[in-house]
C-alpha cells in the first residue's frame, strides 16, 4: 500500500518525527519487507508535504538498535537507510524500544531532538507483546514527559 501523495507543501509545519519497526517473531520477513517498503514511501510523502521534518528510526525485537538519529532525509537517503535495516526475528519488546526512543530520538540533552518542535513516535507493531513487558500505561507517560505523541499501528495478523 503506498500512501496518498500530497496535494501542497506546507512551509509552517516542523516536526520530529520517529518511527519504531517491529522485527520480533510476531513479524514474518516478507512483512517486514512490505512494511519497510511503505514506510519508505510514508517518509517520502511527508517529506513533500512538510519541508522541516526530522526522521528517526529504531528497529527492535527483543532490543532496539538505533538505525538514524533525528536527521533530515531526502528521498534517496532515505530508501537507502531503510532498505538496508535487516530482519532479526527475537521477542517483542516494543515498551523497551518506546523507551529507548525517549532516550535515543526525543530527550533533552544529547541526541537530535529540537525542543521548539512537535514531536510524534510512529510504533509499527504486531499484537502479541512479550510477557514480561510493561504495560504501555505506564511507557506513555514517560514519552509524555519528552512531550512526545504516540500513535500505534498493529500492522501485522
Amino acid at each position: 500500500m503506498t500512501p496518498p501523495l500530497p496535494t501542497k507543501v506546507v512551509n509552517g509545519k516542523s516536526m520530529d518525527i520517529g518511527i519504531l519497526i517491529d522485527s520480533s517473531s510476531g513479524v514474518t520477513a516478507d512483512e517486514f519487507e512490505h512494511l519497510k517498503s511503505f514506510i519508505s514511501q510514508l517518509v517520502i510523502s511527508i517529506n513533500k508535504q512538510f519541508r522541516n521534518v526530522h526522521f528517526g528510526l529504531i528497529v527492535y525485537s527483543d532490543k532496539p538498535d538505533l538505525v538514524m538519529s533525528l536527521q533530515k532525509v531526502d528521498r534517496m537517503k532515505v530508501k537507502s537507510i531503510i532498505e538496508g535495516v535487516k530482519y532479526i526475528s527475537g521477542g517483542h519488546r516494543t515498551d523497551l524500544a518506546m523507551l529507548y526512543a525517549s532516550q535515543k530520538l526525543f530527550c533533552p540533552e544529547g541526541c537530535e531532538d529540537r525542543p521548539e518542535v512537535e514531536n510524534l513516535l510512529i510504533v509499527f507493531t504486531s499484537e502479541k507483546t512479550d510477557a514480561a513487558s510493561l504495560p504501555y500505561s505506564l511507557v506513555s507517560p514517560i514519552m509524555k514527559v519528552n512531550d512526545s505523541t504516540c500513535m500505534f499501528h498493529k500492522h501485522f495478523h
